[in-house]
C-alpha cells in the first residue's frame, strides 16, 4: 500500500457520500418544481438562490462558494 493511499482511500469515501448527497438534494429540488407547478408558482426563487449562494461563499471564499452554489443551481 502506497502512503498515500490511504488518503484517496477517504477521498473516494467522501466523494461518494458527496455524490448521494446532490442526489438526494435534485430528487427534494424535483419535489418542490413538481409542486410549484401545481401550485402556480414561479420556478425560480431568485432570493432562495442567493441564500444557498450566501452559504456557500461563507463556507468556501467568494470564488469557489459562488461556483460549487451555481453548479448545484444549475446556474451558468
Amino acid at each position: 500500500m502506497s502512503i498515500g493511499s490511504e488518503f484517496r482511500e477517504a477521498i473516494d469515501e467522501i466523494d461518494e457520500a458527496i455524490i448521494d448527497l446532490i442526489a438526494e438534494r435534485y430528487d427534494q429540488v424535483a419535489g418542490i418544481q413538481i409542486w410549484k407547478k401545481e401550485n402556480n408558482i414561479p420556478s425560480r426563487d431568485l432570493n432562495r438562490e442567493q441564500d444557498i449562494r450566501d452559504k456557500y461563499i461563507e463556507a468556501f471564499g467568494e470564488e469557489d462558494g459562488t461556483r460549487i452554489a451555481n453548479a448545484l443551481l444549475g446556474v451558468v
